[in-house]
């Protein structure tokens, strides 16, 4: 479960040019801790400003209103104010989500072209991208970056926060670096740029990055002292390590977080993290009783996940339904279909498995949580592929899967070793795909030319793909790596020998072929064919 509090990465980030009232400066301070109740409250009290109207409209998508709720509030809206193209793009964002992505970029160019130095239209053009699976990033971040230069003398910290955000869904990490950095510097009171720079080293579990990580967090609170996710973060590092440290930061959160249904669940949440799953359960349910109208479907969710630790796998099955079929399919992460296959898994429905790493991957976007995927996917389908390793039949489509998430798990880990490397060769290997086997245990080699494994299956599938010359040269040199440590490496030296043997006798080059099997006799002397060779 993806234990984090349900700050979305996306940020809904706000202009705090001098005309705002401060009422509406406080409504947007509160929107960017992530109290809504109390921003929805404040930008309720002007029903004729945009910028009210707009934001409210933002505040019900962050409360996770029904998509056409909120799209009929913008419309109505722009019915009383047909000239504000602000409440325009605020629509445009809704029509987006509904795959008129052409239409919604007409309606934002436009607005742009209206108002080339309203720095809030750019803005919520970026922000409508940002919140979109169903974008276009480069129409946002050249819309954003047209006025970069003018927003250097403004200093609206909006802009590079957005672009920063928008090149993270690019997996563009050092430009998305800079941009918070800016953003940062153009409002030293806005905690919102140091804690999205902090994020981006959270899941790099080295003494830099983490170093790193904390020193932003703590940046962060030092320019918002109720800047609340950043101290949900720190109470997520903490739990591992220093309990006490971790719930003085949860105590810290409670105070300057809204109290709301959404707290409930927190508060349950904690004791999951914490790994109080009864407790955990017990709050749910209890929050879920004082709300029967209106539940928030991430109580199923926790009841569901908390039962899963507690291997009571029918009540995890009934709440996760209950998620599933409640949450808005936009609120969906890729960590509650990874944890839905691993409840499917211990069900024994492999079918389902199957289906819902896909969806994982799918909603999965970055690579920390793409290697999540083909981690649990290795873990799913491994030991099922070592149970029927001897049914050929059986066995092949799971050892597809298993295949598909090595390559993932290698391609998306921060710091992938030979292990996970020759994990995925061998995978390759026995599919008898010869040209990916070769491909990456030539890689293997070059990487690691100590070691005979490169060498010995690079030599191999160079032979089933017919590359003669260079089976041997592989072969051979295998031998000569192995040969430094025989009796550890004396499988792939008799079968290094067994292959340029064989080879050998294709060319009729008989006397290789006594050389060879002479060789694997001094590993094997009661190997049959080699004693036929010798003679």
């Amino acid at each position: 479960m993806k234990n984090r509090i349900s700050f979305t990465l996306v940020t809904f980030l706000v202009t705090s040019l001098s005309l705002f009232a401060q009422t509406f400066d406080d409504g947007l301070q509160q929107f960017r801790r992530r109290n809504f109740e109390s921003a929805k409250k404040i930008f309720s009290q002007n029903t004729t400003d945009p910028n009210y109207i707009y934001w409210l409209g933002q505040t019900m998508i962050a409360q996770n209103a029904p998509a056409n709720e909120v799209k009929s509030y913008y419309q109505n809206a722009i019915a009383q104010n047909p000239k504000a193209d602000l409440l325009k793009v605020g629509l445009s964002q809704l029509e987006m989500a509904e795959g008129k992505l052409a239409d919604a970029k007409n309606v934002q160019a436009q607005a742009i072209k209206n108002n080339a130095k309203d720095l809030s239209i750019y803005a919520a053009v970026g922000r409508a991208h940002l919140l979109n699976k169903n974008n276009d990033l480069n129409f946002a971040i050249e819309s954003l970056t047209k006025v970069a230069e003018y927003n250097a003398k403004k200093k609206v910290s909006d802009i590079p926060t957005i672009l920063g955000q928008l090149y993270l869904k690019k997996q563009n990490t050092s430009e998305a670096t800079y941009a918070f950095r800016d953003a940062a510097s153009m409002d030293t009171t806005n905690a919102e740029p140091v804690y999205l720079n902090a994020l981006m080293y959270s899941e790099k579990p080295d003494e830099i990055n983490t170093n790193k990580f904390l020193e932003l967090m703590n940046s962060s609170l030092s320019r918002d002292a109720k800047f609340a996710p950043a101290y949900y973060d720190l109470f997520y590092y903490y739990y591992k390590t220093d309990q006490a440290k971790a719930r003085t930061y949860f105590e810290k959160y409670l105070t300057v977080v809204d109290k709301t249904s959404e707290m409930d669940y927190n508060i349950a949440n904690v004791n999951y993290i914490l790994g109080d799953y009864d407790k955990a359960i017990s709050l749910a349910k209890e929050a879920i009783s004082k709300n029967t109208s209106s539940v928030n479907p991430k109580l199923y969710k926790l009841i569901s996940f908390a039962s899963n630790k507690l291997n009571n796998l029918d009540s995890a099955s009934e709440y996760l339904q209950k998620y599933l079929t409640n949450a808005q399919e936009s609120t969906l992460t890729y960590a509650d279909f990874l944890e839905a296959a691993d409840l499917s898994f211990k069900l024994n429905q492999m079918d389902n498995v199957s289906q819902q790493l896909a969806k994982s991957l799918e909603l999965a976007t970055e690579k920390p949580q793409k290697y999540n995927v083909a981690a649990k996917g290795i873990e799913i389908y491994a030991p099922k592929v070592k149970e029927l390793a001897d049914d050929e039949v059986a066995v092949l489509p799971l050892r597809k899967e298993l295949e598909k998430y090595r390559e993932l798990y290698y391609n998306n880990h921060y710091a992938p070793t030979n292990v996970e490397m020759y994990s995925y060769g061998l995978e390759n290997y026995y599919l008898k795909d010869w040209a990916k086997t070769n491909t990456i245990f030539k890689q293997y080699a070059e990487k690691y030319p100590e070691q005979v494994q490169g060498y010995f299956f690079a030599g191999v599938s160079c032979k089933e793909l017919q590359d003669i010359p260079n089976a041997t040269t592989y072969l051979t040199k295998a031998v000569e790596v192995g040969i430094g440590n025989a009796e550890k490496n004396k499988f792939y030296l008799t079968q290094a020998l067994y292959n340029l043997a064989e080879i050998a006798i294709n060319n009729k080059e008989y006397s290789k072929v006594k050389e060879y099997g002479a060789k694997i006799l001094s590993y094997d002397p009661n190997d049959a064919n080699a004693k036929e060779w010798v003679k």
